[in-house]
């Protein structure tokens, strides 16, 4: 094993320096190409993922190394350097061109397993087809799903994260270390949905893959988006928010920068990158949402035919509890508990490219709804002293809040207090006494356990009428003609006449006689003496039927010959 050193040793240095021109010469052209093609953004030739150079593992050059020390590192059995020295053709073992590549198979790399760790969950995820919960380690081979309320991210052995979004299915492959060269290797299969990744730096030989069947992005450091569609369309998307990322399909690469994205195509090359659509904006969003559906909506995204929404604890999207894909540029979530949230939202393209996304941060603070005015309704109109407010309860409610004022606008009010809530499913009532006349608007709120209001029930408005009239007979004038009679009763300021009653009955069965009067007094002629009532009630503009007041009654006296005549005809039998 020390001659073919020696005799490597021995070569002269023209020799080696030919031998290593090609390298260098190759080298320097493709450094003298990436910025033009960078200034271009148009695509390029990438360097082809790990996965397609075969099953093996390429090792880049350091300062100092030497085959034999390398094979030491790297090798399970570091005896087998001479075969790496032919397999790669290598000139000198000790003497190796700094950068220079060195492609080892994997069967002869001394690797280390590296699971990685749940770090959140929400909804329905399945690894394996089991539940898994936060803590749990996942090792290569295992097989994610999440359902359409579910997300999982996890955190590999060098610190990236990866979120796999609702409605995904996802294989890990690959999840090692090669040991002696600090590379972590990550390779993930996407069959379905999307995954959205922040890839610590891998330096030149760590790789972070996500192959789904229409293309591989390969990164070595950086935050990226890869998504691929159910079967069907079966296109593949990868959008890159910092740093730069590799797409290869159909033998074909392209370098996707920050801001951009493509889209690939089972047996096509990739589109060529283009411009993330901008962020949309979320300015108009209040910081508090009181209601029991998260909504928000903002101005069209131009160019956008869809819009995916999120809603996360965090506000790195790694705890996600609700997802949408909406055509309107908007989204509504029901059912979120108390606390505080993180939403985001971001336009599609035609090619189904995401955008740049809009986050900020809303807190969810629900305020317990309205409850159902019952009595008096909107547009009543009430006759009477008490008037008498009932509504129907609320669950959760501790207390009540009722207002009541001259204008729905509440400002002010003419009574505001704070009501019990009464005997469980029993209605909720205020009675109010002697409410003078005219118009008037009420409504409730309930009360939570903190002594928070909530909302607002709509305002009812109804008008307060004066009470019923009584007619008062007025005493007879002197001279008055016999069977003749005055009353009059107070007046109600919305009447434009009224309307009455005469009856010998209090019961009012049979109505002698009846009419209208333009004022607030009347006169009745020709009464049979004997025990009358009277009854009157207004006639308001709007159409409204008063009742009748109450019944007054009176009576017609006989006349004075009858007064003498009938007690003396009483008596003539006596005589």
């Amino acid at each position: 094993m020390i001659a073919p050193l020696a005799r490597s040793a021995r070569l002269p240095a023209a020799t080696r320096v030919m031998a290593a021109a090609p390298a260098l010469l190759a080298l320097l052209l493709a450094t003298a190409a990436l910025p033009a093609a960078r200034a271009q953004q148009a695509p390029v030739r990438a360097p082809a993922p790990a996965s397609a150079a075969g099953e093996e593992f390429t090792y880049r050059v350091g300062a100092g190394d030497t085959l034999i020390g390398l094979s030491a590192r790297l090798l399970l059995e570091p005896r087998r350097w001479p075969e790496l020295q032919r397999r790669n053709r290598i000139a000198d073992p000790r003497r190796m061109p700094r950068g220079s590549a060195v492609r080892i198979p994997y069967g002869w790399l001394r690797i280390s397993r590296q699971p990685a760790r749940v770090i959140e969950r929400s909804g329905t995820v399945r690894v394996d087809g089991r539940e898994v919960a936060v803590g749990a380690l996942v090792e290569a081979g295992a097989s994610i799903e999440t359902a359409g309320d579910g997300a999982l991210t996890l955190e590999l052995a060098d610190g990236s994260v990866m979120t796999v979004q609702p409605a995904t299915r996802l294989r890990i492959e690959r999840l090692q270390r090669i040991e002696g060269a600090a590379a972590d290797e990550a390779v993930l299969q996407l069959e379905r949905g999307k995954v959205e990744s922040q890839v610590r730096p891998r330096g030149d030989m760590g790789r972070f893959e996500i192959r789904t069947p229409a293309a591989v992005s390969a990164v070595r450091g950086t935050g990226f988006r890869a998504g691929f569609a159910d079967a069907g369309a079966g296109a593949g998307t990868t959008e890159t928010l910092e740093g730069a990322v590799g797409v290869d399909a159909a033998g074909t690469g392209v370098t996707v920068p920050a801001g951009f994205g493509t889209r690939a195509e089972p047996g096509r090359p990739p589109q060529p990158p283009v411009p993330l659509l901008p962020a949309p904006s979320l300015a108009a969003l209040p910081p508090v949402n009181d209601t029991a559906t998260l909504r928000w909506e903002f101005p069209p995204v131009a160019g956008a035919v869809r819009y995916r929404h999120q809603v996360a604890r965090d506000a790195r999207f790694r705890a996600l509890v609700a997802e949408a894909l909406t055509e309107a540029p908007g989204a509504a979530f029901e059912g979120l508990a108390d606390g505080p949230y993180w939403i985001r939202s971001r336009a599609l393209d035609p090619s189904t490219i995401e955008g740049l996304d809009a986050a900020r941060a809303i807190e969810q603070r629900r305020r317990l709804d309205a409850p159902v005015p019952a009595s008096p309704v909107a547009g009543a109109r009430r006759i009477g002293e008490r008037t008498r407010f009932e509504w129907s309860p609320r669950d959760g409610a501790t207390a009540y809040r009722f207002q009541l004022a001259r204008d729905p606008q509440f400002a002010p009010a003419v009574e505001e207090r704070e009501v019990a809530p009464a005997a469980a499913g029993a209605p909720v009532t205020v009675e109010l006494e002697r409410l003078p006349a005219g118009a008037y608007a009420w409504r409730i709120a309930a009360v939570d356990a903190r002594g928070v209001a909530g909302h607002w029930s709509a305002p009812q408005a109804f008008v307060q009428k004066p009470p019923p009239v009584a007619a008062e007979p007025l005493a007879a004038t002197a001279g008055a003609a016999q069977g003749r009679r005055e009353f009059r009763w107070d007046a109600s300021a919305s009447a434009t006449g009224y309307e009455w009653q005469l009856a010998r009955r209090p019961g009012f069965e049979r109505v002698v006689r009846s009419g209208r009067s333009a004022a607030p007094q009347l006169v009745l002629e020709d009464l049979q003496p004997g025990r009358w009532y009277l009854r009157v009630r207004p006639l308001d503009d709007d159409g409204f039927e008063a009742p009748y007041g109450p019944a007054g009654g009176f009576e017609v006296a006989w006349p004075a010959w009858v007064r003498v005549l009938v007690p003396a005809l009483l008596l003539l039998p006596t005589l």
